[in-house]
């Protein structure tokens, strides 16, 4: 398939018959963003009648041809995977356009709404309830990527997407990975915001689960405190403070003080893994399920396009690779029981434990 060049500088006030159409079908509106891997724009599926988005994956011009391959190859091998995945905190992935001698368009659904990053350069942090909710939503997203190999690899408030209903979704996967995969740039380089990669991947490590776990401990952090915990003046600096320097006090968490600590633990071998934090956000959160946040008693600022309102944007990042671990499930279950009050006789403590599920 023969995917047509997208014009640098659409008009978006140009008639349906002067707009590009892409593959026969998609008509293309604005170019809304320019995420880690490619452009986003805002398009119209003449088919079904909807609005989607489509996100280009950009191949650099100067990348030798058989790398360039390669790299269309994963793009389209982790597509797949993404769109396998069934998670309401995912943004669906509809379509994968791709051809020999273009680059690839990943056709997602397109949703109305504002990022996390933007509502909180507006309200400056929300209660711990709402942001646990919002934690419940990412949490339930990486548990569902993880159990299918993939690590997100750049969770962060830009690529959490919070529709006008208060549906929240995870979204910008082009970075992701599959587990046996060391990099997506190549040995000894990792991809991610400064502000929200784990130490592991500073000093060596690829990415794994436990990445994304220390991940989205900055993202609450940076929900009920109004910044990530690490945010110096250059990116070197940041993920210096991230390897050497002790997590910061965040006073307002309240209640999601605990799961904080836990995602922030330094070593990935210490540190909760998203699956047995996920009990733990339901506890507090406004909305257990996860499905609505509510914002509505905040000032919000006039939704803006995905993908233009990002203080933290990727970067590559240099690394040696070795191997990291992952803590277990059931040893973090029993130390957040404990952490949360539960006693440690089991004839005294019959209740169902912190990390644990009843039906």
């Amino acid at each position: 398939m023969a995917v047509p060049m997208f014009p640098d500088s659409p008009d978006p006030a140009a008639p349906p018959a002067d707009r590009p159409l892409i593959a026969g079908r998609y008509l293309l509106d604005t170019k809304i963003g320019h995420g880690a891997t490619g452009s986003i724009w805002a398009a119209t599926d003449q088919l079904l009648r909807r609005r989607v988005a489509l996100k280009r994956i950009d191949i650099p011009l100067a990348m030798d041809p058989a790398e360039a391959d390669e790299l269309r190859e994963r793009t389209l091998r982790e597509a797949r995977a993404v769109a396998a995945l069934s998670n309401p905190h995912i943004v669906t992935v509809y379509d994968i356009l791709a051809g020999p001698d273009a680059d690839p368009v990943i056709v997602m659904e397109l949703l109305e709404g504002r990022s996390l990053a933007r509502t909180l350069t507006a309200i400056g942090r929300m209660p711990p309830e709402q942001a646990a909710t919002i934690g419940v939503a990412v949490a339930s997203a990486l548990t569902a990527a993880h159990g299918r190999g993939i690590v997100h690899r750049d969770v962060k408030p830009a690529n959490i997407l919070i529709g006008r209903d208060g549906m929240v979704k995870l979204t910008d996967f082009g970075t992701a990975r599959g587990r046996l995969d060391a990099t997506l740039t190549g040995i000894g380089l990792v991809v991610g915001s400064p502000a929200y990669i784990a130490p592991e991947l500073i000093t060596g490590s690829p990415a794994g689960p436990a990445a994304d776990a220390w991940s989205l401990g900055c993202t609450l952090f940076a929900c009920v405190e109004g910044r990530p915990p690490f945010h110096a003046q250059t990116p070197l600096e940041t993920v210096t403070a991230a390897v050497n320097d002790p997590v910061p006090p965040h006073p307002h968490a309240g209640e999601l003080a605990i799961a904080i600590a836990a995602l922030l633990e330094k070593s990935p071998g210490e540190r909760a893994p998203v699956e047995a934090i996920l009990p733990v956000l339901r506890e507090i959160a406004a909305d257990p399920s996860g499905i609505r946040v509510d914002l509505s008693g905040s000032e919000v600022a006039e939704p803006a396009p995905v993908g233009t309102d990002d203080p933290d944007p990727t970067v590559t990042t240099p690394s040696a690779v070795t191997q990291t671990m992952r803590s277990p499930v059931a040893a973090w279950r029993r130390r957040l029981r404990l952490r949360r009050g539960h006693t440690a006789n089991p004839a005294t403590d019959t209740g169902p434990a912190i990390g644990e599920f009843t039906d």
